[in-house]
């Protein structure tokens, strides 16, 4: 190799050096700077605050016509969002001091204490509709739930965020979707006290009209058959009343189930069937090792 072109490569190799080694100095910098904005004691996900909503929207849906009227009929039972589950021990307790409070039975000596605002957050964190996943600012921002035991239905109503939509300003038609399946399930599980599991064979969505966001939505559902292990339901999105004038049900017959609790007056957004199947809780534990 000719002294020139010799020159030429260690040149080369020097400058190619220094643009390493510079590149590797600016890299260790900015990891450097990374590591001084991180907290050096993060706290586990378990201590971490959990999405609670805001005292505004409580207030507001808590406040509206329909709410009211749950709240106020003997026929109506509610339960929190995120329900905690406890033992029969525990129920008698409650019982000696609320006088409507008892337990909706939930299987295996467990149950939910009906008309308390008791939440076990922890328990869903990795589901959907009420973990971290949905629940929070500008998604699923607050839920109530009311269940009649004699009519086997229940009223979820709800607050959407304006961050779930599809077309701009329109709640997800998936969204919808999912709420219905989890209120289904809801239904389901209270319908069963404990004595059996089950999961979703079919959900099928008819949609009628726009959910435009922010909104506040009814969810009504209702069993409609069993027939075996075959347990069908029924369910409506409807629009809430802010009057409770507008909450009449002067010509709805009870047949008509989302109208005859949403109101004569309300829209139906959409509409949907959904088929559980039964399974033994030996079936279901089965399932989830598969």
């Amino acid at each position: 190799m000719r002294p020139r072109n010799l020159t030429k490569l260690v040149l080369g190799c020097t400058v190619s050096a220094i643009a390493t080694a510079a590149l590797l100095m600016w890299y260790q910098r900015r990891q450097d700077e990374h590591d001084d904005e991180v907290d050096d004691n993060p706290a586990p996900q378990a201590l971490q605050e959990w999405y609670q909503p805001d005292a505004r929207t409580v207030a507001q849906i808590d406040g509206l016509p329909l709410s009211q009227r749950l709240k106020d009929s003997h026929d109506w039972v509610s339960f929190s969002f995120r329900p905690r589950l406890v033992s029969a021990d525990h129920h008698h307790a409650v019982s000696e001091h609320k006088e409507k409070a008892s337990l909706q039975p939930y299987g295996k000596g467990l149950g939910i204490i009906r008309n308390s605002s008791e939440e076990d957050v922890a328990r869903f964190e990795a589901h959907l509709i009420r973990g971290n996943a949905l629940y929070g600012p500008g998604r699923i921002e607050y839920s109530t739930i009311a269940f009649n035991p004699d009519r086997r239905a229940i009223v979820k109503v709800v607050r959407f965020g304006s961050k779930l939509t599809g077309h701009e300003g329109v709640l997800h038609g998936g969204c919808t979707a999912g709420f219905f399946d989890d209120a289904f399930g809801t239904l389901f599980f209270l319908e069963a006290r404990g004595e059996f599991d089950g999961v979703t064979a079919n959900l099928s969505v008819n949609y009628r009209a726009p959910i435009l966001t922010p909104a506040i939505v009814a969810f009504v559902l209702w069993i409609d058959r069993i027939e075996g292990r075959k347990v069908f339901m029924k369910g409506e999105v409807r629009s809430v009343a802010n009057d409770a004038e507008d909450l009449t049900l002067e010509g709805v017959a009870e047949v008509d189930v989302g109208a005859s609790i949403a109101g004569a007056k309300s829209i139906k957004h959409a509409e949907a069937t959904c088929l559980f199947i039964k399974l033994n809780h030996e079936q279901m534990a089965k399932m989830k090792q598969q």
